[in-house]
């Protein structure tokens, strides 16, 4: 279980466990909801260091989706593709990188 503290308070991040069952044996999971929810703190505090991640808000990770998803997508180990919905062709790209990978935990979207 993640912990963060909120107003002083600790509060625990009840989706942990179920993200990370389905992580296990999915080879795509994405995580949705409204903005500020924690959404992103969820999925980096999830799976440390294991993953590649990857933020769309950041400028040169979101040209490098526009140019060539698939390249960005591509790769070893398994990766997080953070505000996917900046760049639909990731979506796209994302599809096409597990139809030919098909391994678990490859693809945690948010």
């Amino acid at each position: 279980m993640i912990i963060h503290p909120v107003n002083g308070m600790n509060l625990p991040r009840m989706a942990t466990g179920s993200l990370a069952e389905r992580l296990r044996v999915m080879p795509a999971v994405v995580v949705t909801g409204a903005r500020q929810t924690g959404k992103t703190t969820l999925v980096q505090d999830l799976v440390p260091g294991r993953r590649r991640y990857l933020s769309l808000d950041d400028l040169d990770v979101m040209d490098a989706a526009r140019r060539d998803p698939d390249s960005l997508l591509w790769g070893e180990g398994p990766v997080t593709p953070d505000e996917v919905q900046r760049e639909p062709e990731l979506l796209h790209a994302a599809k096409r990188v597990d139809d030919w990978r098909r391994t678990p935990e490859h693809f945690l979207l948010t």
